[in-house]
């Protein structure tokens, strides 16, 4: 890991080329927590759009801040805009070069699967984050994990069909959940 642990979510960021909205980066770098990468941030608690990390909020803001990451406000149609990120090319040669992110070694190179939870929608990646979360982290009975999931992410269009897809995911991943 490097000096300042914030450079691997910038790491991150890279690796996906962009992601679209804090939600989306909340949920990848859990993700890529629970799946055993060296990310540093483990203080993820569940809240309304699943799983969330202050510490990584902070971080993000620090990397803006920065200029290490580029925060682009997004208007979507609703009273707030969307963030989207990218790195900045003033870093990104020293993020590929000096920055890195050991993950396990049964697992793709962190540059693949970023980019591949990079490409799903939203409500996937809140809903198979929330799952993990529950199951891995609160050690939540499969009824029980039914029950919450229901209530946290039931307002969520398609509901069935997005809890479907990412129990397929999880499984993919290697996070397999009790379902």
């Amino acid at each position: 890991m490097s000096a300042l642990p914030e450079l691997t979510i910038a790491k991150v960021v890279q690796a996906c080329g962009e992601i679209e909205g804090r939600v989306k980066l909340q949920k990848i770098v859990y993700l890529l927590s629970a799946m055993g990468y060296g990310l540093p941030f483990r203080d993820f608690q569940v809240r309304h759009y699943g799983p969330f990390s202050p510490r990584l909020a902070a971080a993000l803001d620090f990397l803006v801040q920065a200029g290490v990451v580029d925060e682009q406000p997004v208007e979507v149609g609703s009273e707030y805009p969307r963030f989207d990120y990218r790195a900045t090319s003033r870093y990104s040669e020293l993020l590929s070069a000096y920055v890195q992110v050991t993950g396990p070694e049964d697992k793709p190179e962190l540059g693949k699967i970023a980019s591949q939870l990079s490409q799903l929608d939203r409500a996937t990646l809140e809903i198979a984050a929330t799952m993990c979360f529950l199951e891995h982290e609160e050690g939540c009975s499969p009824d029980v994990l039914r029950s919450e999931l229901k209530a946290l992410k039931g307002h969520l269009p398609e509901f069935d069909a997005k809890v479907q897809e990412s129990h397929e995911l999880l499984n993919e991943l290697g996070l397999p959940v009790s379902w």
